[in-house]
């Protein structure tokens, strides 16, 4: 079946305030009277379309989600997904309680002024308050959407706002706050206990002994005079159907990442490539299948990703091939953004230095490092 793209206005990236409306007529009359905003029907819900919509909000203070109908699902789903990187969101309801209905936003502003609207979204809840205003008014049976729900989305959050949540939360549910605290604490030691577990799975995948007949194995293979068809022959196997030339093009662009330069130095003589085609050819199946037979370790998939997010991998990015899915990234509408830069950088200096500063725990000073 079709799925509809969300398409982006590069006008609405890095705006402080942004709608999300039921529809694209009620983005357009927000947008008129004054209001940035875009339409995200609920026939866009599918998981692309949210990360392109993460990707257009990441940079905005606030973002209101307009309901217009009283979808609850639509706005918990969406809400959430928002909410969950730390972004504030916040609910502006159109209900009409003499008629007692949802008006559309385009209905409202028709007899509305825009500061009546205005002043609507400075009484909005937020999505988090919203949620708190929902739980049972018993700490038993609401301790379940409290861990599953809420406390998530506020843990990484600074700590007078997770102050002002955790009170919230403590007088809507009749408990004390040492109780939630505790909760919070101990979903955060959930989250080390994840994140550390999942370094060392790294660690021992990297560290685990490779059995000797599968290194006799790949010698074998690294002598054949043939590996570089044999290899693309894998890939038709597998279930593409021709496009030899692109994939042989794909390998060259990832084999390009293991070159050094006459210093020693990785990353000068990498290749880099880029795939353009219509809609459903089948760019990212080929692309996919051809990254199969790479070890998980040697690629970094990016779907999204802020302007400085490359200097702060953790597993850096010596010997490894970026992949990025989401080509408006370095599209000329987007501008000359710092993460296109770090691209170029890469692919003339191999390398990404950047001096950021910081104080020092012993002398109290600032250093440059």
């Amino acid at each position: 079946m079709f799925q509809k793209k969300l398409s982006i206005d590069p006008s609405l990236i890095g705006l402080l305030d942004l709608l999300i409306t039921e529809s694209d007529t009620d983005a357009t009359a927000a947008t008129a009277a004054g209001f940035p905003a875009i339409g995200f029907p609920n026939n866009l819900r599918t998981e692309e379309n949210y990360l392109i919509l993460l990707d257009i909000c990441k940079n905005s203070k606030k973002i209101f989600i307009i309901d217009s109908s009283g979808d609850t699902t639509r706005l918990g789903e969406i809400g959430f997904r928002l909410a969950k990187e730390s972004m504030a969101v916040f609910i502006l309801s159109l209900f009409d309680a003499i008629s007692n209905r949802h008006l559309t936003l385009s209905d409202y502003l028709q007899t509305h002024k825009p500061e009546e609207f205005k002043a609507l979204t400075k009484q909005a809840p937020s999505f988090i308050d919203v949620l708190i205003a929902q739980l049972p008014e018993n700490f038993i049976h609401a301790a379940s959407d409290i861990k599953e729900k809420i406390l998530p989305l506020i843990f990484k959050l600074d700590a007078v706002t997770v102050k002002h949540y955790t009170d919230a939360i403590r007088k809507r549910v009749r408990t004390t706050q040492k109780v939630v605290e505790s909760m919070l604490a101990e979903l955060r030691r959930a989250q080390a206990a994840s994140d550390t577990a999942a370094d060392k799975s790294i660690e021992a995948d990297e560290d685990e002994e490779t059995d000797p007949e599968i290194l006799a194995a790949a010698a074998d293979l690294a002598r054949d005079p043939t590996l570089f068809k044999t290899r693309i022959d894998v890939i038709n196997k597998n279930g593409v159907s021709g496009e030899r030339k692109n994939i042989a093009i794909f390998f060259c662009a990832l084999d390009s990442r293991l070159l050094l330069d006459q210093a020693g130095i990785p990353g000068q003589n990498v290749i880099a490539c880029k795939i353009a085609g219509h809609q459903g050819s089948g760019k990212s199946y080929t692309l996919m299948m051809s990254l199969s037979i790479y070890p998980k370790n040697a690629i970094i998939l990016i779907t999204s990703a802020s302007e400085r997010s490359l200097y702060y991998l953790d597993q850096g990015i010596a010997h490894k091939c970026l992949v990025v899915m989401e080509a408006y990234q370095f599209s000329s509408d987007r501008g000359d953004s710092e993460l296109l830069y770090c691209l170029r950088i890469l692919l003339s200096e191999g390398a990404l230095r950047r001096a950021i500063t910081e104080k020092d725990a012993e002398t109290g000073k600032f250093v440059t490092r």
